[in-house]
């Protein structure tokens, strides 16, 4: 047994408990997800044979969970192997029993081909030809079609190293390791490593010692080859007459590619010796081969007579294969760019069209047709700002100015040509320019721009810096009245409702006082509580109440730190802002006159915003960073760039959190076409399904903007989200106003705190998909009441919909605690628990309360287990609340066992709900 095997294999804990108990509760564990419980209860079955097969079985499963952390392909095959070889020793009634219960033989094979097609797919993701041969060593029994693809792959990879060594050391190793399957499953590849190998051979050790090759590789095609005594009749002479015979005679004998390598090696020596430039263009009718003709060229462009006149000279090539004469040809092409005309170039480029560089012609015509075009004045200035300035960021975002007009009319080749046709200004590995020719050449997308419709939001006036509440059901804008480019009339703040798929008329908010400043929204929290406003400058919020919303009220000095700052965007726990502002202390050193970055704002735990410091230089430049906005996620942020390249003025760019710092994001990543355009674009606001942007445009043709939409195409989109909407009331059915904390069931921190609609009592926010989640519902005078959800699934989405019932604190009612969390079928209270049994602890002790503790189970075990099971549970909620200082005498504690369910027990979500424990305040 390899080394290899024998680090999977380690020592069992054995107890002694009841025979079966552990399988069961290992399958009860599984189904619940908690992979880490099945797989040490499976470690301990220590029963019968068919117990042992079953647990093995279920160690195998549990290891070839991809969720699971202790996930290890290997380890799980060795478990299923375990369990084959002892299900092969069992009688064939135990087999039958197996086999009826899932976990006999098919289900065996079943498992062990999936975990060998996984291993195998992990190996092709980071192929070596190590790993591959330890795959094909340990992974013995499994499907050939599988075995056949791993022993392809690794031939495969064996005769790319073939072709990369030319050492005979190496390559003997190779021919012993492989040539055997290579000759049965790998033809094309067993022929070449025969030929290198003898190649490296001769180079090695002459051909003097042919006859120890032979004796050793008596089999080599080279050896076995009829032609031989002919081939080593020739190999020393130098008349190519002999070599020419040979071919003729041999055509398909292994030798013949040498022999064709001595002709041209005499070709090309023949050449090499003195010729006039005349008698080297003679011969080029008789050659095709790319080597022969390289060696033309070089005597060619190096010896070219000058009595001789390029007239002459595209005689003399007329049936060459130009494109293997680079150097020859540029001579005649800097023939016709002699006087800088359009005419001459495109007859070069219809004579030559195999030329090696024709895209260098194409973008010469270009340029020269651009400047003598009626835009030339406008091209002249920018043209001669890239002359001077290139490569430095001046200059490209005059090359951006210059294809406006091809962008802007969707000509994508001539914006190519044209800026090919300054690329010999810009640096070869230029970034910006390489992508703005990718972003060119891309294909252009599927989508199509949407003014929204009807009169209910765009208007005769401006409309811009749509906010798209969480849920997607109000939209909030800035509407001005007058020329939006002239005028500095007032601005209002508008909202509309999503109402039959349209949007309604557009109410203006008349809340507080707009007349004395320019208002304008710019986001609002997941809650749809707190609306941020740009306020003259300053960043400020206003704050939905019974009667509306309150008075504006100014952020702090910390984010308000200069005359101005513009759009923010809020996250979806509401504890941190991302803004633009102008001439910061933490911007990036400038060059430009309008400075403007994006900053991070921080709330701590007072609510108090202290920490502000910039969003770092992978997304600030010394140029324009503007209208940010973070996706409920998280983690992906939009904003728009005049300092990242793209097509023109600002555009769009998506970029993604790293870490949990708020200054490591990803490379920011294009819009595209058509979204980015060759003018200013900003202000996106993106849905919370991540399918829809909103922003606004002023074209200058009408000098008012509106809001318009767009389907983002897939792979521009943020990542998946969950949504929590609560409607939460009184026992009469009445709207409660109430404060929602969200904690981090991991850490029990708060990481966010947000409210209840105080008109309607409606809650919505949103997920990101980082961990475990409580959400609890608080109102002074009210039983808290909580649940959690698990977002840890990669890949799950969930939408969580729930009417809440808050009850007076002095009421006799009974309350489920949901954040109450116990390993399967133990009672010691996990430390998630704590923040809720905690708040509880409080309310008991600060309203001098008394309560019943209800335990509850599902009916997995015996009536009497889930009843002591139930009892323990509800003891141990009871101790918890004694260490907080609740006398004792004021908690009973009851277990019901299985004998009160709310759901059916015949669902793993029923069970789930079943298993719980009751607070049950009484007076």
């Amino acid at each position: 047994m390899s080394l290899f095997k024998y680090t999977l294999i380690f020592l069992f804990v054995l107890s002694g408990q009841l025979v079966h108990a552990q399988l069961k509760l290992g399958n009860q564990y599984l189904e619940q997800g908690l992979y880490q419980d099945a797989y040490e209860a499976f470690e301990k079955e220590d029963g019968s044979d068919e117990d042992r097969v079953q647990a093995f079985f279920g160690m195998g499963k549990v290891l070839a969970t991809e969720s699971y952390e202790g996930y290890n392909l290997d380890s799980a095959y060795y478990y299923i192997r375990q369990a084959q070889r002892r299900f092969s020793k069992l009688s064939d009634g135990k087999k039958k029993r197996l086999d009826k219960d899932n976990a006999g033989s098919r289900a065996m094979n079943r498992l062990r081909n999936t975990v060998a097609e996984s291993a195998l797919k992990k190996i092709r993701q980071n192929p070596s030809l190590e790993a591959y041969d330890q795959y094909l060593e340990y992974y013995d029994r499994i499907r050939r079609a599988t075995k056949d693809t791993a022993m392809l792959d690794a031939l495969k990879l064996a005769s790319q190293k073939v072709a990369q060594t030319e050492n005979y050391t190496e390559l003997t190793n190779l021919f012993e390791r492989y040539g055997q399957n290579m000759r049965s499953k790998f033809r094309e590849g067993y022929v070449a490593l025969e030929a290198r190998l003898f190649e490296a051979f001769i180079r090695e050790k002459g051909w003097r010692a042919f006859t120890e090759f032979s004796s050793q590789y008596s089999n080599n095609l080279f050896v076995v080859d009829r032609a031989r005594p002919a081939f080593l009749r020739i190999r020393q002479s130098s008349n190519i007459n002999y070599y020419n015979n040979f071919l003729q005679n041999y055509p398909t004998s292994a030798y013949a590619p040498m022999v064709k390598d001595s002709i041209k090696a005499f070709q090309i020596q023949k050449l090499q010796s003195g010729k006039k430039v005349e008698e080297l263009l003679a011969s080029l009718p008789q050659i095709s081969d790319p080597d022969q003709l390289k060696v033309i060229d070089d005597q060619i462009s190096n010896r070219f007579d000058e009595t001789m006149t390029i007239p002459e000279l595209e005689k003399k090539l007329e049936g060459a294969k130009i494109e293997h004469m680079p150097k020859t040809m540029t001579i005649v092409y800097q023939f016709y760019k002699i006087g800088s005309k359009v005419a001459n170039l495109k007859a070069f480029k219809k004579k030559y069209p195999s030329y090696h560089n024709i895209k260098q012609v194409d973008a010469e015509i270009t340029h020269m047709e651009m400047m003598a075009s009626g835009e030339a004045r406008r091209i002249k200035k920018y043209d001669e700002t890239i002359r001077v300035y290139a490569p430095r960021y001046e200059a490209f975002a005059a090359l951006q100015q210059i294809i406006a007009p091809n962008v802007k009319a969707g000509e994508w080749n001539k914006a190519i040509a044209t800026v090919n046709s300054y690329a010999s200004f810009f640096a070869a590995d230029d970034a910006k320019l390489k992508e703005l020719i990718s972003i060119l050449e891309s294909p252009v997308p599927n989508i199509e721009i949407k003014r929204l419709g009807g009169t209910g939001i765009n208007s005769g006036h401006s409309e811009y810096t749509p906010v798209l509440s969480a849920d997607g059901k109000l939209l909030y804008f800035c509407r001005k009245q007058g020329d939006f480019y002239k005028s500095r009339a007032k601005e209002d703040i508008y909202y509309a409702n999503l109402e039959d798929g349209g949007w309604s008329e557009a109410q203006k908010i008349d809340d507080f006082d707009m007349s004395d400043a320019f208002y304008a929204p710019v986001a609002i929290t997941p809650d749809g509580n707190r609306l941020l406003i740009f306020n003259g400058g300053k960043l400020s919020y206003t704050d939905k109440t019974k009667d509306g919303w309150s008075e504006v009220k100014d952020f702090p000095d910390a984010i308000n730190a200069t005359a101005w700052q513009g759009v923010a965007t809020i996250s979806s726990n509401g504890r941190v802002i991302i803004f633009e502002a102008r001439y910061r202390k933490e911007a990036v050193k400038s060059r430009i006159n309008d400075q403007i970055d994006l900053f991070v704002a921080i709330q701590n735990e007072k609510g108090e915003w202290d920490q502000v410091f910039s969003v770092g230089e992978t997304i600030n430049t010394p140029f324009t960073e503007r209208s940010p906005f973070l996706h409920p996620d998280m983690r992906t942020l939009y904003f728009s760039s005049g300092g990242h390249g793209g097509l023109g003025g600002l555009d769009v760019f998506k970029t993604t959190r790293l870490d949990d710092s708020w200054t490591k994001w990803s490379k920011p990543e294009h819009l595209g076409k058509i979204i980015n355009t060759e003018t200013d674009d900003w202000g996106y606001k993106i849905s919370t399904d991540g399918q829809m942007a909103y922003f606004s445009v002023a074209p200058r043709s009408t000098g008012n903007s509106d809001i318009y939409q767009v389907v983002l195409p897939e792979d521009l989109r943020p990542e998946l989200v969950s949504t929590i909407t609560l409607t939460v009331k009184d026992k009469d059915g009445n709207p409660v106003e109430a404060d929602v904390l969200l904690e981090d069931l991991k850490t029990g921190k708060v990481i966010g705190q947000l409210r209840t609609d105080p008109l309607t009592g409606k809650f919505f926010t949103v997920l990101p998909h980082e961990g475990r989640y409580s959400y609890v519902i608080t109102k002074e005078g009210y039983f808290p009441r909580s649940n959690h959800i698990d977002l840890l699934e990669e890949g799950a989405k969930l939408e969580v919909d729930e009417v809440i019932e808050l009850r007076k604190i002095g009421e006799e009612t009974t309350i489920r605690l949901n954040n109450l969390f116990f390993d399967l079928d133990k009672f010691v209270i996990r430390s998630a628990s704590y923040p809720e049994l905690q708040r509880l602890a409080t309310i008991i002790k600060d309203n001098d309360l008394r309560i019943e503790v209800l335990g509850h189970t599902d009916n997995s075990g015996s009536p009497s287990y889930n009843k002591t099971l139930s009892e323990n549970r509800a003891n141990a909620v009871k101790k918890y609340l004694v260490s907080q200082g609740i006398d004792a005498g004021k908690i009973s504690t009851q277990g019901f066992g299985e004998t009160q369910p709310i759901e059916s027990n015949d669902t793993v979500e029923g069970r789930a709900q079943n298993r719980r424990v009751e607070i049950k305040f009484v007076k």
